[in-house]
């Protein structure tokens, strides 16, 4: 019993002496940079940005003021035997957002890079510290001959199945299907789009769309029942259906290098629906500091709408 008294006392002694101490839920401030860049293929303007970790005064980030914007540093990238600096400049000029301070960035305006390149950056800071990453452009996903559907809708299926192929593995792709069509109203003759989803599902009665998201898939399917009912509603309450010509589907698929890729499966866990995620995945491929260099090719593939499928629902074939 005693011994039971003994044990009682000193740990209501350690827990009083820990309350005595000044506990500070912010812990200690660690200077962190952080490098962001991802090189698109498909335009000449790149644009980076250069952070810094800082030591707010709450745990609440949103009561910090200080812009962690780093300025003057001296960033360059090396691509094809050739360096590029990037400029500093003004994405916009508002001061009303959270720091109330302009939002800046670094960029560059005259690269284009080829699928297939190398690429390193180097963002060397004001104090000295350096901070620098490498990429590999991504081959364009192309479609695979003889392989998926060739028009709308595919023969002998009720699934459109779009196919790409790619020269390296591993790598994670976002498709996007657009519908062009051109509207005639009043004399004037307006080109218009709609993006495919992949799918709808029952969201309290109301049909919701679902759109194609990330993955490592090489393929995406849509099935007819699906097509037909977005392309019915784009002419939903107007009579005049044929006022609206029918071009193509245009399918767009955005390669990610392995940088992207890794960065993408690192930070979209797939979680069910009784699993709550409370920590944010640290991922770098940055030597020095932290965040991600990287790069992605887009590739651009046509389907072609048949006659006879337009002419069910009164529309025109543009391209007849």
């Amino acid at each position: 019993m005693r011994l039971n008294t003994l044990l009682l006392a000193i740990l209501v002694g350690v827990v009083i002496i820990s309350c005595e101490d000044n506990f500070n839920p912010l812990g200690e401030y660690s200077e962190r940079y952080v490098l962001n860049c991802v090189v698109k293929s498909d335009t000449n303007l790149q644009v980076a940005t250069v952070t810094q970790s800082y030591l707010g005064s709450s745990v609440d980030p949103y009561e910090n003021k200080s812009d962690p914007f780093v300025d003057g540093v001296y960033l360059r990238l090396w691509y094809d035997d050739e360096v590029y600096i990037f400029k500093d400049t003004i994405i916009t000029d508002m001061t009303s957002g959270l720091y109330n301070t302009p939002v800046k960035a670094y960029y560059v305006d005259n690269l284009v890079p080829e699928p297939g390149k190398d690429m390193e950056i180097e963002a060397l800071l004001p104090n000295g510290r350096r901070l620098n990453a490498n990429s590999t452009v991504p081959a364009r996903p192309r479609k695979e001959s003889g392989v998926g559907a060739v028009s709308i809708p595919p023969t002998d299926t009720d699934i459109i199945t779009v196919q790409w192929y790619s020269d390296v593995d591993g790598l994670t792709y976002h498709p996007k299907l657009t519908v062009v069509y051109f509207k005639s109203e009043n004399g004037v003759r307006a080109r218009n789009e709609k993006q495919v989803p992949i799918e709808y599902y029952n969201n309290d009665g109301e049909m919701s769309p679902i759109y194609a998201s990330p993955s490592s898939s090489r393929n995406i399917n849509i099935s007819m029942d699906d097509m037909t009912k977005l392309m019915k509603s784009i002419s939903e309450g107007d009579e005049n259906k044929r006022a609206y010509e029918f071009m193509f589907v245009i399918i767009e698929v955005l390669a990610f290098d392995r940088n992207l890729s890794l960065y993408y499966a690192s930070s979209s866990t797939i979680l069910d629906e009784y699993s709550i995620k409370l920590d944010e995945t640290d991922f770098t491929n940055v030597d020095g500091g932290f965040g991600v260099f990287g790069s992605y090719s887009k590739g651009t593939m046509v389907l072609k709408f048949d006659t006879e499928y337009l002419e069910t629902m009164g529309y025109r074939n543009g391209l007849d």
